[in-house]
C-alpha cells in the first residue's frame, strides 16, 4: 500500500507537469485523481498481463501433460496389443500341441488295439483286443475319447433267435437276409452253421 501511495505521488507530479506542458490548468487534487486512475490502470494492466502470462504457462503445462498422457495411453495400448497377440499366439500353440498330442496318442492306440465284432453265439457287439497283451476288453480304450477304432469292411453271417442266418456288416451297419455279392464265408462261419 505504501508503494502504491508513493507511486500515486510520483504520478501526480508527472500528470501536473504534462498538464502544464499542454497548457492546461490543473489543481493538485484533480491531478491526484488522474494519477490515481492511471496508477490503478497500470496495476490492472500489469496484473492482467501477469494473469495472462500465468494462464499461458498453465495452458502450456496442461498441453505438455496431455501430450505425455496421450503418449502413455498409446504406449499402454501398444503394449496391451502386443500382450494380446502374444497371448493369442501362446493359446494357439497350446491348442495345436494339445491337438497334435491327442492325434499321436490315437495313432498309438490304433496300433495297439484291434476292434472285433462279436457275432453269432457269443453275443452281438464289439470287443477290443490289446495286441500287446492278447487280452480282450468290452469297452473301447478311454483315451480315444469320441473317436473309435475302424472296423474292416467285412460281412458276417449272424444267426437270429431261430438260428436263421442273416448277414451283417458292422463297419457300415448294413444287414440283409441274402448273401452279399462277392462274399465268401470263412471256415469259422461255415462250421457255426453246419
Amino acid at each position: 500500500r505504501k508503494a502504491i501511495m508513493k507511486q500515486i505521488r510520483v504520478q501526480t507530479l508527472d500528470v501536473l507537469s504534462r498538464a502544464d506542458q499542454a497548457g492546461l490548468k490543473m489543481e493538485v487534487p484533480e491531478g491526484r485523481k488522474v494519477a490515481t486512475k492511471e496508477v490503478i490502470d497500470m496495476h490492472a494492466q500489469a496484473s492482467k498481463e501477469k494473469i495472462f502470462s500465468e494462464m499461458r504457462e498453465a495452458a502450456a503445462l496442461v498441453e505438455v501433460k496431455e501430450a505425455e498422457e496421450e503418449e502413455e495411453r498409446i504406449r499402454i495400448q501398444e503394449r496391451n496389443n502386443y500382450l494380446r497377440s502374444a497371448d493369442a499366439a501362446c493359446k494357439f500353440q497350446r491348442g495345436f500341441r494339445k491337438w497334435r498330442g491327442k492325434r499321436d496318442l490315437r495313432k498309438r492306440i490304433y496300433m495297439c488295439f484291434e476292434k472285433r465284432f462279436l457275432g453269432g453265439k457269443r453275443g452281438f457287439g464289439f470287443e477290443y483286443l490289446d495286441k500287446r497283451t492278447g487280452l480282450f476288453q468290452a469297452h473301447k480304450p478311454l483315451l480315444l475319447g469320441r473317436f473309435d477304432l475302424v472296423m474292416p469292411d467285412v460281412w458276417y453271417a449272424v444267426p437270429d433267435a431261430e438260428d436263421i442266418p442273416y448277414y451283417y456288416n458292422p463297419s457300415t451297419g448294413n444287414m440283409q437276409w441274402s448273401k452279399p455279392r462277392g462274399t465268401i464265408l470263412c471256415e469259422v462261419c461255415k462250421k457255426d452253421f453246419v
